[in-house]
């Protein structure tokens, strides 16, 4: 997967946000939160490290299972971010 493909990724997973009204304000803030820190990972590589890399995939993981069964769609969506991310971590 590319980075282009992430950012796609991560574009498409912000609409849903937008588009799911049962999200608390909570769960909604840490999600644009990790959005952001990717964005800014990918914006700017050479400040990311192995550790930071890894502290932000399990985030993102956490934060699926924490989705999981109140917000399907969303933990799907999420899933693809941590897919795409893995590789541009790797």
């Amino acid at each position: 997967m590319s980075e282009r493909r992430l950012r796609e990724t991560l574009q498409q997973l912000h609409e849903e946000l937008d588009r799911t009204e049962s999200v608390g304000t909570e769960d909604r803030a840490l999600l644009k939160d990790l959005m952001e820190d990717i964005q800014h990972t990918l914006e700017k590589p050479e400040e990311g490290t192995a550790e930071r890399h890894q502290s932000l995939n399990d985030r993102l993981r956490q934060t699926a299972e924490d989705f999981e069964e109140a917000h399907p769609s969303l933990t799907l969506s999420l899933r693809r971010v941590i897919d795409a991310f893995r590789w541009m971590s790797v």
